[in-house]
């Protein structure tokens, strides 16, 4: 019953990872620190580091989980931390307000190139575009 708890506090860390993932991409509620993730990995911790220290049996399984958690712990705060923190618009826009499409910085391709939004406008008579911000 011991390992059964740890692997299930195991199972949790990640998954904060995918439903951060998830609400962003999907739902596209995009959180600077998402405070229930950091709950749900503490949580996660404390019931490993608590069945380690407890244990009688089973210590070198319980240490190796113990280790795997601290992990994808740290790896998961780093991700979210770093990759999923946009910086902020230089200019705020007001509802109705038009764009300079001229400048050339603001929009960039999925490579990051700049990208000039004018000579895509002049290909066709109707053009699709669709923006997105995010990391990927």
């Amino acid at each position: 019953m011991t390992i059964a708890r740890g692997l299930v506090a195991l199972f949790l860390i990640p998954l904060v990872g995918f439903l951060h993932f998830l609400f962003a991409t999907q739902f596209e509620i995009y959180e600077q620190r998402p405070i229930w993730g950091a709950v749900v990995i503490l949580a996660s911790l404390i019931v490993l580091g608590r069945l380690l220290i407890k244990a009688t049996k089973n210590r070198k399984t319980l240490f190796l989980l113990n280790l795997i958690a601290w992990s994808m712990s740290l790896l998961l705060i780093w991700w979210v931390e770093d990759f999923t923190d946009y910086p902020a618009v230089d200019i705020n826009y007001k509802v109705g307000q038009k764009t300079n499409w001229s400048d050339k910085g603001q929009l960039q391709d999925s490579l990051g190139r700049s990208f000039d939004i004018g000579s895509q406008l002049n290909q066709a008579d109707q053009t699709l575009l669709i923006f997105y911000r995010g990391h990927w």
